[in-house]
Parts: structure tokens; sequence; C-alpha cells
């Protein structure tokens, strides 16, 4: 049996060939909606705040730059091969360029590096011109400043700043190498300082201690020829006793008992002697130990504890860029053209909407 109804069709259905009409007749309204919207994003593309880019590359140091420091390794190390105990006195290190790369690169990427560079330079340029919060301009200096470690098969790594002016962020991106490279070249200093010092503190002392013990056998030394020498007037020896027989005269036992024989040489012999230790006043000649540690102690003095030193090299120093990465004009403008398409598209094809729903 068939229904009685007649086939009614959904009046909320849009018509293909309606919808292009509807496009078709609102040709000069799509054509503003989307001239409106383009003019928005040319004028923001050529009104914003341009912003830069500047960057330094920065390659490894040389071995020939590292020449003047390392000489403190030969002067702790070789020069004194075959004089005193190396192994035991412990040389200073040799700098590898390798070595002195990464404490720069350490100090390149390190937080007291860029709060070292937002104290003195960034933050004290941005007050100038307006007062801003000191966090907000912290967080714009992470968003700004980045640097790049060299990859395993690189060997430059690269400071970036960004800003928006050309010749500020060129002189900032070469300054805050700059600065990480005097900070390395100090710790380095500062530890070559270090090790030297310790050095030259113990030479000294060892120095210092011979001399005391030389002193001290000098005058213990002494003490025993004056009791020979009294021994050898008491016994009326002036000089030594012809191959015989000890004889113990007086009340001379104490020094027999302690084997000390030396009255046998005679009072004359023993007073020259006497006098000769009571005239010196420097026992360095009779150290033998003495000669090789002046000799250290001369080559530790003479160790340069400002050499010149570079913990790297820049490959390619920061320029005033001359094109803005931001705002990028044509890109906006596209992006606009779209947006203005899309907006109008859906302006009408809502007016279709609810033509055809009346």
């Amino acid at each position: 049996m068939n229904d009685p109804r007649p086939y009614q069709t959904d009046t909320t259905e849009i018509d293909l060939r309606e919808l292009i009409l509807a496009i078709w007749d609102a040709k000069l309204l799509i054509f503003l909606v989307t001239i409106v919207v383009v003019a928005c994003a040319a004028a923001y593309a050529f009104l914003a705040t341009p912003e830069y880019e500047a960057r330094t590359q920065i390659a490894p140091p040389t071995a020939s730059d590292l020449a003047s420091y390392n000489a403190a390794s030969q002067l702790t190390g070789t020069a004194i091969s075959g004089v005193l105990d190396t192994a035991s006195s412990g040389g200073i290190d040799e700098l590898t360029p390798e070595q002195a790369y990464a404490a720069f690169l350490s100090r390149l990427r390190s937080m007291a590096q860029r709060q070292q560079f937002f104290d003195d330079y960034y933050l004290p340029a941005k007050s100038k011109q307006a007062e801003v919060n000191r966090q907000q301009l912290w967080r714009k200096l992470e968003g700004n400043l980045q640097v790049k470690l060299p990859d395993p098969n690189e060997y430059a790594a690269s400071v970036t700043i960004e800003g928006e002016s050309p010749e500020q962020i060129a002189e900032w991106a070469n300054l805050y190498v700059q600065l990480a490279m005097d900070a390395t070249k100090k710790q380095l200093l500062d530890n070559l300082n270090g090790e030297v010092q310790v050095r030259r503190k113990g030479v000294e002392d060892q120095i210092a201690t011979l001399r005391t013990v030389a002193k001290t056998s000098r005058e213990a030394r002494i003490t025993r020829l004056k009791n020979a020498l009294a021994v050898a007037k008491e016994i009326g020896l002036e000089s030594p006793a012809p191959a015989g027989p000890l004889i113990s005269i007086g009340n001379n036992d104490a020094v027999l008992s302690n084997g000390d024989l030396t009255y046998l040489r005679g009072a004359k012999s023993i007073q020259s002697e006497l006098e000769l230790l009571e005239k010196r006043t420097n026992d360095d000649a009779y150290i033998p130990e003495l000669s090789d540690l002046l000799k250290k102690k001369t080559l530790l003095e003479k160790i340069d504890l400002s050499p010149d030193l570079a913990v790297a090299r820049v490959d390619a120093l920061a320029i005033a860029p001359e094109d803005p990465i931001k705002p990028r004009k044509a890109l906006i403008i596209a992006v606009g053209l779209l947006v203005g398409l899309l907006l109008s598209g859906c302006i009408v094809l809502i007016r279709v909407m609810i033509k055809t729903r009346r």
C-alpha cells in the first residue's frame, strides 16, 4: 500500500547552486571583509616594532693560545726532571685546548654568566627606557638569549640575541662571549696561581726545615767541641797524642763513657774548629739537598702567573643585522588574506542558512 503523504524536501538543506549564487551575489561583501582583514594584517606587519637577531660564533683555542699558560707545566715538570723526584713533587698538569674550551662552554651556558650579563648590562639598559618589572625583564632575556653548544660533528658554539636595536644586540652578543672568556680565564689563572703557591710554600718549608736542622746540628757540634776542649785542656793535651792506651784523667769519665773521643785531637785542633763554627752564620754550603730545592724554588718564582691565555677564538663577530626577523610581513599579509576569505565565507554561509530557514 502506497504512502498517501507526498514527498517533502527538508528546507534546512542548502543547495550547492543556491550557495554559489549567494556567494556571487555577496561578492562585494566578501571583497570588503577580505580587504578590511588584509588591511589590518598589513597595518600590524608594517607598524609593529621590528625585532632583529645577532649571532656570535666561537671556536676552540689552539695549542699556541695556551703556550704561555703551559710554561708552568714545564717549569714544574720537565725543567726539574732529574733534579727532584717529579712524581712526588707533583708537576702542574698541562692544559689542553679541549679542556680550556670545555671550561669556556661550561661558563658560557651557566646561570652565573646570564646573571652577570643581566645585572651589569641588560637591566641597566632596559631600566633607562621604562619602569619595568625585574622578573619580566629576566623572562624576556631568557627568551631572547640563546646559547647553542657545538654538536658532536661540529666545533663551534654560538650565542644569539634578539632585540629591537640592531646595534645594541650585536654589541651584547659580542660582549656576552667576552664576559664568558674573561671569567673562564680568571678561573684558570686563579687555579694556576693556587697550584704554584702551594708548591712554592712546600719548597720554602723544606728549605726552612733543612736550615733549621743544620743550625741545630751546628750548635750541637759546638757544644760537643767545647766539652772536648775542656777535657783536652784539663789533661794538658795540646796536640793529638801518639798511639797508645787511653788513660782516664780527672773527672772525665762521663765524656769517655759516651764514646766521645774528640778531645784526643788536642786543644789546638779543637779550638780552631770551634772558632770556625762560632763564626759561621750560614749553613747552606753544608746542606747537600739544598741546591736542588733552591733550583726548584727559582723555577717556581719564574712562572708567569698572568700569562697570555685564550680559552676560545671568536670565529665570527656579531654585526648589526639589516633585515628584521619579526614581523614576517609577507606571511602575516598572506594569513590575513586567508582569514579574510574564510571570515567573509562564513558570513555568506550564515546568511544563506538564515534565508533557507525562513
